[in-house]
Protein backbone atom coordinates (compact mmCIF):
# COMPACT_ATOMS: atom_id res chain seq x y z
CA UNK A 1 0.00 0.00 0.00
CA UNK A 2 2.99 2.59 0.75
CA UNK A 3 3.89 2.03 -2.90
CA UNK A 4 0.65 2.89 -4.11
CA UNK A 5 0.62 6.22 -2.01
CA UNK A 6 4.47 7.14 -3.11
CA UNK A 7 2.84 7.47 -6.79
CA UNK A 8 0.06 8.86 -5.83
CA UNK A 9 2.39 12.06 -4.22
CA UNK A 10 5.07 11.42 -7.08
CA UNK A 11 1.94 12.65 -8.94
CA UNK A 12 2.60 10.09 -11.72
CA UNK A 13 -0.77 10.02 -14.54
CA UNK A 14 -3.18 7.49 -13.84
CA UNK A 15 -1.83 5.44 -15.94
CA UNK A 16 1.51 5.03 -14.85
CA UNK A 17 0.23 4.08 -11.22
CA UNK A 18 -2.60 1.43 -12.46
CA UNK A 19 0.99 -0.13 -14.84
CA UNK A 20 2.98 -0.07 -11.40
CA UNK A 21 0.43 -1.69 -9.78
CA UNK A 22 -0.15 -4.19 -12.86
CA UNK A 23 3.92 -4.70 -12.20
CA UNK A 24 3.44 -5.38 -8.51
CA UNK A 25 0.78 -7.63 -9.12
CA UNK A 26 3.02 -9.42 -11.59
CA UNK A 27 5.59 -9.87 -9.16
CA UNK A 28 3.24 -11.58 -6.55
CA UNK A 29 1.70 -13.86 -9.13
CA UNK A 30 4.87 -15.32 -9.23
CA UNK A 31 5.10 -16.48 -5.66
CA UNK A 32 1.08 -17.97 -5.45
CA UNK A 33 0.42 -21.11 -4.21
CA UNK A 34 -1.10 -23.04 -7.39
CA UNK A 35 -4.52 -23.43 -5.13
CA UNK A 36 -4.57 -19.68 -4.80
CA UNK A 37 -4.30 -19.19 -8.77
CA UNK A 38 -7.96 -19.39 -9.73
CA UNK A 39 -9.15 -16.89 -7.22
CA UNK A 40 -6.26 -14.96 -8.73
CA UNK A 41 -7.80 -15.60 -12.16
CA UNK A 42 -11.22 -14.60 -11.28
CA UNK A 43 -10.03 -11.16 -9.79
CA UNK A 44 -7.90 -10.78 -12.95
CA UNK A 45 -11.11 -11.84 -14.82
CA UNK A 46 -13.67 -9.39 -13.09
CA UNK A 47 -10.98 -6.56 -13.92
CA UNK A 48 -10.67 -6.77 -17.22
CA UNK A 49 -14.57 -7.22 -17.51
CA UNK A 50 -14.88 -3.58 -15.75
CA UNK A 51 -12.39 -2.05 -18.11
CA UNK A 52 -13.53 -3.78 -21.16
CA UNK A 53 -17.57 -2.30 -19.92
CA UNK A 54 -15.81 0.90 -19.15
CA UNK A 55 -14.19 1.44 -22.32
CA UNK A 56 -17.41 0.60 -24.78
CA UNK A 57 -19.43 2.91 -22.31
CA UNK A 58 -17.28 5.62 -23.18
CA UNK A 59 -16.58 4.77 -27.14
CA UNK A 60 -20.49 4.78 -27.16
CA UNK A 61 -20.74 7.84 -25.56
CA UNK A 62 -22.79 6.30 -23.17
CA UNK A 63 -23.54 8.54 -19.87
CA UNK A 64 -23.22 5.79 -17.75
CA UNK A 65 -20.92 2.41 -17.41
CA UNK A 66 -22.32 -0.57 -17.65
CA UNK A 67 -23.30 -3.27 -14.62
CA UNK A 68 -22.81 -6.70 -15.06
CA UNK A 69 -26.12 -8.58 -13.87
CA UNK A 70 -26.21 -11.97 -11.90
CA UNK A 71 -28.81 -14.45 -14.33
CA UNK A 72 -31.57 -13.43 -12.03
CA UNK A 73 -31.50 -9.95 -12.24
CA UNK A 74 -31.32 -10.56 -16.12
CA UNK A 75 -33.84 -12.61 -16.51
CA UNK A 76 -35.86 -10.38 -14.32
CA UNK A 77 -35.21 -7.40 -17.15
CA UNK A 78 -36.14 -9.79 -20.02
CA UNK A 79 -39.32 -11.41 -18.39
CA UNK A 80 -37.34 -14.71 -18.64
CA UNK A 81 -36.88 -17.89 -16.07
CA UNK A 82 -33.01 -18.04 -14.56
CA UNK A 83 -32.63 -21.44 -16.35
CA UNK A 84 -34.38 -20.31 -19.42
CA UNK A 85 -31.46 -17.51 -19.95
CA UNK A 86 -28.51 -19.85 -18.70
CA UNK A 87 -29.62 -22.26 -20.97
CA UNK A 88 -29.56 -20.09 -23.61
CA UNK A 89 -26.75 -17.86 -22.46
CA UNK A 90 -24.24 -18.68 -24.89
CA UNK A 91 -26.74 -17.08 -27.82
CA UNK A 92 -27.50 -14.36 -26.96
CA UNK A 93 -25.00 -11.00 -27.34
CA UNK A 94 -25.03 -9.90 -23.93
CA UNK A 95 -23.47 -12.85 -22.25
CA UNK A 96 -20.18 -12.63 -20.49
CA UNK A 97 -18.44 -15.96 -19.93
CA UNK A 98 -15.84 -15.23 -16.79
CA UNK A 99 -13.60 -18.09 -15.36
CA UNK A 100 -14.79 -20.92 -12.90
CA UNK A 101 -18.25 -20.89 -14.83
CA UNK A 102 -19.38 -17.80 -14.01
CA UNK A 103 -21.59 -16.01 -16.20
CA UNK A 104 -22.98 -12.71 -16.10
CA UNK A 105 -25.13 -10.56 -18.20
CA UNK A 106 -24.22 -6.80 -19.63
CA UNK A 107 -26.75 -4.70 -18.62
CA UNK A 108 -26.26 -1.61 -21.16
CA UNK A 109 -25.94 -5.24 -24.07
CA UNK A 110 -29.59 -6.26 -22.67
CA UNK A 111 -30.80 -2.70 -23.49
CA UNK A 112 -29.46 -2.82 -26.74
CA UNK A 113 -30.54 -6.27 -27.53
CA UNK A 114 -33.98 -5.08 -26.37
CA UNK A 115 -34.42 -1.95 -28.51
CA UNK A 116 -32.95 -4.13 -31.52
CA UNK A 117 -36.16 -6.14 -30.84
CA UNK A 118 -39.00 -4.00 -30.76
CA UNK A 119 -41.40 -4.16 -33.24
CA UNK A 120 -40.12 -7.40 -34.70
CA UNK A 121 -42.83 -10.46 -34.42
Amino acid sequence: MSGRRELRQAGEPEIGRFSALITDAEAVAQTLPPDSIPGALGQLARLEARLTARMVAAAKGSPEPDRLLSAPQAADLLDLSPDTLYRKARSFPFTILLPGRQVRFSALGIERYIRSKQGRF
